[in-house]
């Protein structure tokens, strides 16, 4: 993968998307995708998080409660998935980035 644009013209896209990212909502995970996909030329699956984050939501913003009312009930088995999900997506981003990167090096 090679970057299209060079001097001056680079710069003015990176501060273009430095300005643009500083405007996320870090888990609105539609909006992370694509961050991933005009920085890096990559397609991630953010959305296997979704389910999390709705939980992450109530437990913040509802006092432990779904829209519904019913009650969130946390056990160290899910907090121990959540590590493992994410553990699995940050490692394979991470190798991603990195072979980007060398990418644009060569």
């Amino acid at each position: 993968m090679q970057r299209s644009l060079v001097g001056s013209e680079m710069c003015i896209r990176d501060r273009m998307f430095i300005a643009q990212s500083k405007e996320v909502i870090y888990h609105n995970t539609k909006q992370v995708a694509a961050l991933f996909s005009v920085a890096f030329d990559m397609s991630v699956n953010l959305e296997i998080l979704n389910k999390q984050i709705e939980v992450r939501n109530d437990i913040v913003h509802r006092f432990g409660h779904t829209k519904k009312g019913d009650e969130i009930h946390m056990t160290k088995g899910n907090v121990v998935s959540l590590i493992v999900k994410t553990d699995i997506l940050v490692n394979d981003i991470s190798k991603r980035i990195t072979e980007f990167i060398e990418g644009v090096a060569e």
